[in-house]
């Protein structure tokens, strides 16, 4: 089962080169969705364990595509994301047990370009090549512990993303998302501080929380 949503996102990318377009120039997509997933995991940090570790994420996203070609699209985006970290970790200094929310809020900003896939008068494939630049806050409830401090993070994000669009009717179009190649580089700067830690992460979004369905309008 593990490997369905690897299965999936490699065959996008073959059947890609063997369908046909169905959009026309200077046509636009004006798009809205909403995704939210949680991943349950164990992290260690230093010396110290934590323990029931779960990670919440609520993400909207705003976007208006323009065609370049009939196959091909500009698109600018807007989106804003709310992740919280649980975790109940213990403190050496003091031999207790803490429970320690985190939580994290971007705003970004996206540029991409997308290739489309005709595979039938309702149905399409769609490839993308996306960029995005956001601002946000990393705010700890355990402001005392020398790992998590206030910080102002801002983070660069390329990916490579695979979907699919159905087409309700003239106007309606039901939008997916399934997966991703990704490359993030990210700065956090701590309040009170001199100094800036830099984040890099890179890999395959491949699985059913990965999954994002919309909704966009054609005009």
């Amino acid at each position: 089962m593990k490997n369905i949503p690897i299965i999936i996102f490699l065959f996008l990318i073959l059947v890609s080169n063997n369908v046909k377009a169905q959009f026309a120039e200077g046509d636009f997509l004006l798009g809205a969705n909403v995704s939210a997933n949680q991943i349950n995991d164990e992290r260690f940090i230093g010396a110290e364990e934590s323990f029931d570790y779960y990670s919440k994420t609520l993400n909207t996203n705003l976007s208006l595509s323009y065609f370049l070609k009939d196959d091909v699209s500009i698109t600018f985006g807007l989106s804003h994301t709310f992740t919280e970290r649980n975790s109940s970790q213990f403190i050496s200094s003091t031999l207790e047990y803490v429970e320690i929310i985190l939580t994290e809020r971007m705003t970004s900003f996206n540029l991409g370009v997308n290739k489309y896939y005709g595979i039938s008068d309702r149905f399409s494939l769609v490839n993308g090549v996306n960029s995005s630049f956001g601002i946000g806050k990393y705010d700890p409830s355990l402001t005392n512990s020398p790992y998590y401090l206030v910080s102002d993070i801002q983070r660069l994000s390329l990916s490579l993303s695979h979907g699919f669009l159905y087409q309700l009717s003239d106007s309606f179009i039901i939008t997916t998302s399934i997966g991703s190649l990704y490359y993030n580089y990210a700065t956090e700067s701590p309040e009170n501080s001199d100094s800036s830690l830099i984040d890099t992460s890179y890999g395959i979004n491949a699985n059913f929380s990965s999954l994002v369905f919309g909704l966009s309008y054609k005009f």
